[in-house]
């Protein structure tokens, strides 16, 4: 398995999602308020460096995250 350069943390509502985004190689933390529709956070993750490591919660606003990461 490839060690991630982007580590990604969704806290998914139905209203907006948050991202914390590490980058590992220079260590920079960046926060990111999105809306709450999937393409908005797909679009987000695929814009980072790879490979990428994303993780959120599985409730009911998540089930679509994760069909379309």
């Amino acid at each position: 398995m490839a060690k991630a350069r982007t580590l990604v943390g969704l806290d998914v509502h139905a209203a907006k999602i948050v991202a914390a985004i590490l980058d590992v190689e220079t260590g920079e933390l960046r926060v990111k308020r999105l809306g709450g529709e999937t393409p908005v956070a797909v679009d987000l993750c695929s814009s980072l460096p790879a490979p990428i490591r994303a993780t959120h919660e599985a409730g009911p606003t998540g089930y679509s995250l994760a069909r379309g990461l």
